[in-house]
């Protein structure tokens, strides 16, 4: 049986109104991508597709000051780094970070 890769990383997402620092959850099974965006003090899930290569697509929503936004997002994500664009449909955010545990986390 093949097992949940489970990866954590500092992130840093970039908005209009500033840089924020969080924390990106992800969880892997087969193509499936699951997850955590931890932004503003909030916990924001997503879930999506990866490939082999690591490209992905994901979706979901983030709370923000004003309210809670919808996303569909495409990016990259490996064992070091992780690159999402999210288009909430006014705007784009854009999340960058690398791995926390340089020695690997798969579980």
């Amino acid at each position: 049986m093949e097992k949940i890769k489970s990866r954590k990383y500092n992130i840093v997402l970039s908005a209009p109104i500033g840089d924020k620092k969080g924390v990106l959850n992800a969880h892997i099974f087969q193509d499936r991508l699951e997850g955590e965006l931890i932004i503003m003090k909030n916990e924001n899930y997503f879930c999506g597709t990866i490939q082999k290569n690591g490209s992905c697509e994901i979706s979901g929503h983030i709370k923000t000051l004003s309210g809670i936004v919808d996303y569909s997002g495409t990016g990259y994500l490996d064992s070091n780094t992780v690159t999402f664009v999210l288009n909430t449909g006014n705007r784009n955010l854009i999340v960058t970070g690398e791995i926390q545990d340089k020695g690997g986390n798969d579980s």
